[in-house]
């Protein structure tokens, strides 16, 4: 379960909206808007990467005696690795809108052991401001998108971003040159492994998925069975579960099941969550569907 430390350190701030009831794995988001002023001392427990979404701002901060003064526009990031004591972070204006991201120790480390083949222990990520980094920015607004609109299988999806995005502070800001090993080329995935996982996806699919646990029937690493599903499949994993979901939820509403018990088994926290994904899907309400599949 991750931490994460926002009510700790945003003494100044205002929680708009967390990600944690949604028990996403290995990564936690909260979006809040910030006042001036200064923040406690504080050794965090998790990475955190904080993401400038609107307005503009300076931060003045210190972390393990490295001391930085950073203007952030949209899309400046703000990395504080595990670990780091941060002894002086001052707010000299508020901050419209601010994303913070918090990649679990733990995963973060398997991911750099199992994924990418590199010793945690040789690993040290900076304590950096981040100009503008596209990959960062790209996985900061799919987050948005997902803590706005649950999707069906969005634990899928966040576990892969939060994969991405450790991957990504491994490769560009670590402390020592990080060569990744050479990623073997992605092939289509066996007969019996393919099998297997099907099977597996099949008797979960109206319960929680991960990316981890299909890999493990595939006996792969997470990395390496993505790549491999997407060339057999043509799907990441996030996408064919929800293809799956998608064409179960159909079936139940043209059989009559109610709404809310469809997007319970589609995998949705609630109706209201279910209707607005199914119409970006369909192009209609699952009512209108029923009534034009039944009718």
């Amino acid at each position: 379960m991750i931490k994460g430390h926002g009510a700790f350190k945003y003494v100044t701030g205002t929680l708009i909206e967390s990600s944690r009831d949604r028990n996403w794995p290995s990564v936690l988001a909260e979006k809040w808007t910030h006042g001036a002023g200064s923040l406690p001392q504080l050794t965090p427990y998790d990475t955190e990467i904080g993401f400038l979404l609107r307005g503009r701002c300076r931060v003045e901060r210190s972390g393990n005696g490295t001391r930085q003064d950073t203007h952030g526009v949209p899309g400046t990031a703000w990395l504080c690795p595990s670990g780091v004591h941060e002894d002086f972070v001052h707010l000299h204006t508020p901050m419209d809108e601010m994303l913070h991201i918090y990649l679990a120790a733990e995963p973060f480390k398997r991911s750099m052991l199992e994924d990418l083949d590199i010793d945690p222990s040789n690993v040290s990520i900076r304590y950096q401001p981040i100009d503008f980094d596209p990959l960062i920015d790209f996985i900061a607004r799919q987050i948005m998108i997902e803590m706005a609109y649950p999707s069906s299988a969005g634990d899928l999806l966040i576990e892969t971003l939060g994969a991405s995005l450790a991957a990504r502070l491994i490769q560009g800001y670590s402390e020592q040159p990080t060569l990744l090993s050479k990623q073997p080329e992605a092939k289509a995935l066996d007969r019996v492994r393919f099998s297997r996982v099907m099977d597996y996806v099949a008797a979960n699919i109206t319960g929680r998925l991960t990316v981890a646990q299909m890999a493990k029937v595939a006996c792969m690493s997470s990395a390496h069975f993505a790549r491999n599903f997407h060339a057999t499949t043509g799907m990441t994993p996030h996408e064919f579960v929800s293809d799956r979901r998608l064409a179960i939820a159909k079936q139940m509403l043209i059989d009559g099941h109610p709404i809310g018990a469809t997007a319970l088994t589609a995998g949705f926290s609630s109706q209201a969550n279910f209707a607005r994904a199914f119409r970006r899907a369909m192009g209609m309400t699952p009512s209108d569907f029923r009534t034009r599949s039944v009718g």
